[in-house]
């Protein structure tokens, strides 16, 4: 069978144009495709070559950002972790900025790139270097000072004492957040041809959609998620969760505050200056952009967009919680059920939930039914693997001592299991919590007639620089507000565990 049916006209990247309201027609009368067809496309599909064309260049752009992300990441990290000084200049500008969804600045990348590879590689640099970065700074600020004390004691010079000692230490954690940022990437490479048309597999699939060809939705994603029979099983390489305490202190506090209010004002004043004789189409003046922000959501438009993306944040957000927390602690608690669910697991895991927008929307059509599955999908995962993780490190002393007391199975979890994994699951939850917020931009710029991400993206295609800075702003302070919000349930959450970290360091 050929790829694509005889008499549809099919662009050089290989997806299918004419004919739409033929594929529409057969979509209505026969819903999800069956399985047999789904095959027999993904097999056809194999023999593409411009199917192939298109990965190609998903994975050109992937590798291109991973390099720049890996480079500026680890030494960007390792300066914050050795240096205080380097760590001052740049944690309050970091702090500011990290919370921001990558996704959220798609507009504007697009309107400066257009629908290329830069914009892909751009979008994926900007999501993809933060893991790295923290990762790298946490390592290097996790060796062991017995260690370098050892290394200082023998002679070794300060610059060997890194290079000897205190970067192969920190290698783990280097791997960690790279593992997290190839995700990331990869996720927002697919993401930046779903949304903003550039070349791969993001724009084949966003094409296959929009024709409604069922049938190579789901090949597309089938053949993404057959990959990961061969992907390392979750419970294995597990990732530590290190809590980094800093200096406290009256003036430090102070100093922090003063530091992390500076790259905002900067940012402001330097952009309003700029602006002002600019006279750039694109880039309004500050008085403008304010204006606009006043018009579009100090009003009605509030509780017509703003409401129903909360809405669907939370509703998503709880669902993939509660769901990702009891798979995991059951995978977790069983060896047999955990060997039995990895495959189906790996495959789940492996798809770019962005991937998933355009067969969830055919599926379920654009209303809220499908954001909110999307986005209960998507970060569902992470919870799932830290509950699985944190499970299974439990302390086998611990267990004991529950054997020995008559604790029921169901009491051994609530007052063992569960207090012990909570550091790694509230890890999970947060990377979760920032997956849900990008899916919830990201499904509202596809397929959307409210919300944020669709003013936003509409405002983009309109070329309205004014509501498109508005809605750019505000996306980025309900970013940073939903990531501000988690930090003080979570300090609230582990207060009892920080407070045991620092009375066994004392």
């Amino acid at each position: 069978m050929a790829p694509w049916p005889a008499g549809s006209a099919v662009s050089r990247s290989g997806w299918p144009h004419g004919n739409s309201s033929q594929r529409g027609d057969r979509w209505r009368t026969r819903g999800i495709p069956t399985a047999l067809g789904t095959v027999d496309r993904a097999v056809g599909l194999v023999g593409d070559p411009d199917f192939w064309a298109a990965v190609g260049t998903t994975f050109r752009d992937v590798l291109i950002a991973m390099v720049i992300v890996i480079i500026v990441g680890i030494c960007v990290g390792v300066a914050m972790g050795l240096w205080n000084v380097v760590d001052w200049l740049l944690e309050p500008t970091s702090q500011f900025l990290r919370p921001i969804p990558a996704i959220v600045l798609l507009p504007l990348v697009l309107l400066i790139y257009g629908p290329t590879s830069q914009l892909a590689i751009a979008l994926a640099v900007l999501g993809g270097i933060w893991p790295v970065l923290i990762h790298a700074q946490i390592g290097v600020r996790s060796v062991d000072p017995v260690a370098i004390d050892t290394g200082r004691a023998m002679g070794l010079p300060w610059r060997m004492r890194q290079t000897a000692i205190v970067l192969p230490s920190a290698m783990p954690s280097f791997a960690t957040g790279i593992r997290i940022a190839s995700s990331l990437t990869l996720m927002l490479t697919i993401g930046a041809g779903v949304l903003g048309g550039s070349p791969g597999l993001g724009r084949a699939i966003m094409l296959a959609q929009q024709t409604g060809d069922a049938e190579a939705v789901f090949a597309i994603l089938l053949g993404r998620g057959a990959g990961s029979c061969t992907e390392r099983r979750p419970d294995r390489g597990r990732e530590a969760i290190v809590a980094r305490t800093q200096g406290g202190g009256f003036m430090s506090r102070t100093l922090r505050i003063v530091l992390g209010a500076a790259p905002p004002v900067v940012v402001l004043v330097g952009y309003a200056l700029w602006a002002q004789g600019a006279s750039n189409a694109y880039f309004p003046p500050l008085g403008d952009i304010v204006q606009r922000f006043r018009e579009l959501w100090l009003s009605e438009g509030f509780l017509t967009h703003v409401v129903p993306s909360l809405k669907n944040l939370v509703l998503g957000f709880a669902i993939a919680v509660a769901s990702g927390l009891l798979v995991g602690v059951a995978l977790g608690l069983s060896r047999t059920t955990r060997e039995m669910f990895v495959p189906l697991l790996n495959f789940g895991r492996s798809l770019p939930p962005i991937m998933l927008i355009p067969p969830l929307v055919l599926v379920l059509g654009v209303g809220d039914a499908s954001k909110i599955a999307i986005i209960a999908f998507g970060a569902a995962f992470p919870v799932c693997l830290a509950s699985i993780d944190g499970v299974r490190r439990t302390d086998p002393a611990q267990l004991d001592m529950a054997r020995s007391i008559g604790l029921s199975p169901l009491e051994t979890v609530r007052h063992i299991h569960l207090p012990s994994a909570s550091p790694t699951i509230f890890g999970g939850v947060q990377v979760s919590l920032q997956v849900a917020f990008v899916l919830m931009i990201a499904s509202e710029m596809l397929a959307a007639f409210r919300g944020l991400g669709y003013i936003t993206m509409q405002a983009q295609l309109m070329f309205d620089a004014r509501t498109m800075w508005a809605g750019t702003i505000l996306l980025a302070i309900l970013g940073f507000l939903t990531n501000a919000l988690f930090a003080m349930v979570r300090r609230s959450a582990l207060s009892w565990h920080s407070g045991m970290t620092r009375a066994l360091s004392d």
